[in-house]
């Protein structure tokens, strides 16, 4: 008996659409991979960097008494922070010490920082008016990156008591005085702060 040899449905045309179907899967791999290297690196590698602001501060401070904060701030990405300038922005009634009271803005360069790095930066202050109030401070630091020339900026900012005057002053006078007679008026003052004030000057205008 003569038996006709069975013809595989699997000649080179199956092999040929199977060469095709894996370079289709090949091509759609390495389209994603390409989607999401672009959506890392412009998304979230180029995005603002990771920076911790944080504050050191007195619970209250005095009028007309010397205060120091301090700023510290970190760089918790892993790339390079370019060119970094720390900002201090007063409000009115509060001013730099041994500077001009108007001034309201202090810019530090503090040069570049590293991923992982901690800095620090202290500023004494000293308030001038606004007893029995909040006074908001403000800080902010710029920088840019080695993946953009475009400058990011973190932003932060602390309220500050101010309490009672430093050093107080009460007057004991006369409830009534005739003209032309002599009258005593007593000065008291007080320093209510914990530190030891030099060289103070009374003046009194009448």
């Amino acid at each position: 008996t003569f038996n006709e040899p069975i013809l595989s449905s699997r000649g080179p045309a199956y092999e040929s659409s199977k060469m095709k179907t894996f370079a289709k899967t090949i091509i759609l791999v390495l389209v994603v991979l390409a989607v999401g290297f672009g959506y890392y690196y412009f998304f979230v590698r180029l995005s603002q960097p990771n920076v911790g602001l944080e504050f050191s501060k007195p619970d209250q401070v005095l009028l007309g008494q010397p205060f120091s904060i301090s700023v510290s701030f970190s760089n918790y990405s892993d790339q390079i922070l370019k060119n970094a300038k720390l900002s201090l922005l007063l409000p009115n009634g509060i001013s730099f010490l041994n500077d001009s009271s108007d001034k309201r803005v202090s810019e530090q360069a503090v040069g570049d920082l590293g991923p992982g790095s901690v800095n620090q930066q202290t500023f004494t202050l000293i308030a001038l008016s606004g007893s029995q109030t909040l006074k908001r401070i403000d800080v902010k630091l710029a920088y840019g990156t080695g993946g953009s020339s475009a400058e990011f900026q973190s932003k932060s900012g602390i309220d500050i008591p101010i309490g009672q005057p430093a050093v107080s002053l009460t007057f004991d006078t006369p409830q009534n005085v005739f003209s032309g007679e002599n009258f005593d008026v007593t000065v008291r003052y007080q320093n209510n702060s914990g530190q030891d004030f030099k060289k103070l000057r009374l003046k009194i205008d009448y």
